[in-house]
């Protein structure tokens, strides 16, 4: 199939241009996509409904306003912006290996080929459950890969994941097409051979390109260090650059699904799945309303999963509409226009709505968490015992103190738990890492959300063997929650160890927002103050006097290792640990037994009594009683 130029495009070049040799020259390129037999179509026919949607948003007036020259860098960055996904594993090889390995241009790339490659595919190396089964089908971890070539036997898997690594920087490629060649097997294949395209036309050219998968703003400084013939004040690039994003946007249906029908039952990637899914949902034909200025959008979702795809699609494209409108205006006044300024579909049609709500539900349904969660679930699973709401805390301090010794070796683990029978509070401190804004948002008051399971955490704190750093105490994400089983009214103080000041903020079992202040905080770390109940009060006030039993130890008998060190006080008295205190370096001793598990990424493990009750992983004390959550997955 050819790309064909849409009328009104093609009527403002000339038989000289150069887009005719273009055209010519990367038709070969366009054969097969070697990484993406599972993906949406990225061929002749993408570039054609691209074209096509580009000269429906050009309004006649604008189109006037363009010249040859702004017309033939808009088709060429349109026929650049996904060639890159074309790429055979021998030119992949070329530009992440070998020729281009340290390639970076200034004021567009922040990291070479190599650098971007090895990062992907460090963080693939780290990926959760979730999304090795987003991306392969399957939970089976990335496998190891030679760090200076690509494999000879490419598996489906391999191609999977090069693909994902394509993807996430074809817009890259763009450029470098357009500037050194298309990476060949022992070559790079000049698109604009025997074309009259000058050398700062194909660098426009291929910034257009690259800028679809770039926010707008960060093209700016590109644009403000080199000096480009023809002058950005000759050729509208934002303007450009705005046709080729949303032309590349609403290029949706079953047309650019078609290629995956065949292959809908056999698909390994979940992700590819919904795609095709949402594709196959909107129809190809949009309608452009030129009197309303707005683009008609028809949708028929056979699924709920599939209508809240196609609702997100649409939200998604008409934000972008209104950002580029706004940059548009703010560059170029209103010289350069879009014919379109909103999107509207079947989905804002209450009656269209409801005849979709007979075949299933419209309405986002998602997993929750009642407030209530505390009461059913926390203290029924805890046995309604405070003691356990000091371990999670200490198991949470424990990491957070591991996790800043893993960053800076000199700092010595402390950890300090007072109660004062007088206030009624619990407070428990330590010197750990401490908690930033995302950390709070997404992780501390997120029920069964844990920090130690995102990819930030993964990257700084897993090998790229896929082992732990630290050995982990923590896991489930209810740190914050536990504290319940002590008070109802908790005060917490952080600070994170690349912050020059803390959060303070109290909450409690009442739903509504916190009020999060900003403060001072000498060092990193954090303190939770806990207003305890009467019923904690009191098993504070006898717990001296209480005998450790196999059901729950004490509250001060829950960890065993020596760093951090862990110290407790009742009333400004310290109180002496009457437990084995075990040197963290002689854990390979003593029979200690190493443990695989799917839950902790590093277990060691010992029993503490003959009847193996109870054990130590990683230095906490864990009960076998079955109401225990630690101990139900052990």
């Amino acid at each position: 199939m050819d790309i064909i130029i849409p009328e009104k495009l093609k009527g403002k070049l000339t038989d000289g241009s150069f887009v005719h040799g273009l055209l010519k020259n990367v038709q070969d390129l366009l054969s097969s996509a070697h990484y993406f037999p599972e993906y949406t179509l990225h061929d002749h026919r993408h570039i054609n409904a691209v074209l096509k949607l580009s000269e429906q948003l050009i309004p006649s007036g604008t189109l006037s306003e363009l010249k040859q020259q702004s017309v033939e860098i808009l088709i060429g960055a349109i026929i650049l912006h996904d060639l890159g996904m074309f790429i055979m594993p021998a030119g992949l090889k070329r530009l992440v290996f070998t020729k281009y390995k340290d390639r970076k241009v200034e004021h567009l790339n922040k990291y070479s080929w190599n650098e971007t490659w090895t990062d992907f595919y460090k963080k693939a190396r780290r990926y959760t459950d979730r999304q090795l089964m987003h991306l392969f089908g399957d939970a089976t971890p990335v496998e190891k890969l030679p760090l200076n070539d690509i494999p000879k036997e490419d598996t489906k898997y391999q191609r999977l994941l090069y693909g994902e690594f394509i993807r996430q920087n074809h817009h890259r490629i763009a450029f470098d097409i357009a500037d050194i060649g298309f990476p060949g097997d022992d070559t790079d294949i000049d698109i604009f051979k025997s074309t009259s395209c000058k050398e700062a036309t194909k660098k426009m050219i291929g910034l257009i390109a690259q800028s679809h998968g770039m926010k707008l703003r960060d093209t700016e400084e590109f644009l403000d260090y080199y000096t480009l013939t023809p002058q950005p004040e000759e050729v509208p690039v934002y303007y450009l650059m705005v046709v080729l994003r949303m032309a590349d946007y609403l290029h949706m249906g079953e047309e650019r699904a078609s290629k995956l029908k065949e292959l809908s039952d056999e698909m390994h990637s979940p992700a590819s799945k919904r795609q095709f899914q949402l594709n196959q949902a909107i129809e190809n034909i949009l309608d452009f309303d030129d009197e309303h200025k707005l683009v008609n959008i028809k949708a028929d979702p056979k699924n709920s999963c599939t209508y809240e795809d196609v609702e997100d699609i649409l939200h998604t494209i008409q934000q972008e509409l209104d950002y580029c409108w706004a940059f548009l205006v703010e560059k170029y006044a209103y010289k350069y226009e879009l014919s379109i300024h909103r999107l509207k579909s079947n989905l804002d049609n209450e009656s269209k709505v409801a005849s979709f709500n007979e075949r299933f539900l419209t309405h986002k349904v998602a997993l929750g968490v009642n407030p209530d969660v505390i009461k059913h679930f926390i203290e029924p699973l805890y046995d309604n015992e405070c003691s356990f709401g000091v371990r999670e805390l200490i198991q949470n301090a424990v990491d957070a103190c591991n996790e800043r010794s893993e960053n800076d070796k000199k700092v010595v683990g402390k950890i300090c738990i007072h109660i004062d029978t007088k206030k009624r509070t619990f407070l428990i401190s330590d010197n750990g890492i401490g908690m930033n804004e995302d950390i709070l948002r997404n992780y501390f008051l997120v029920a069964g959300s844990s920090y130690r399971d995102s990819d930030v955490w993964r990257e700084k704190y897993i090998t790229d063997s896929g082992k732990s750093k630290i050995a982990r105490t923590g896991r489930f994400g209810i740190g914050a929650l536990a504290s319940f089983l002590i008070g109802d009214e908790i005060t917490v103080s952080t600070r994170y160890i690349d912050d020059k000041k803390g959060y303070q903020f109290t909450f409690s079992k009442e739903p509504k927002t916190l009020d999060v202040i900003r403060k001072d905080i000498d060092e990193p770390g954090t303190m939770i103050e806990i207003k305890m109940y009467e019923k904690s009060l009191d098993y504070f006030k006898n717990s001296l006097r209480n005998v450790s039993s196999e059901k729950i130890p004490n509250w001060n008998e829950w960890y065993h290792f020596d760093k951090p060190e862990v110290c407790y006080f009742i009333d400004g008295k310290k109180i002496i640990k009457d437990i084995d205190i075990i040197p963290k370096e002689n854990v390979d001793k003593d029979n200690w037994y190493d443990v695989k598990s799917n839950i902790f990424p590093h277990l060691k493990l010992r029993y503490i009594n003959d009847n193996h009750k109870q054990v130590l992983i990683n230095g906490i004390t864990i009960t076998k009683e079955p109401y225990d959550g630690m101990a139900v997955f052990v």
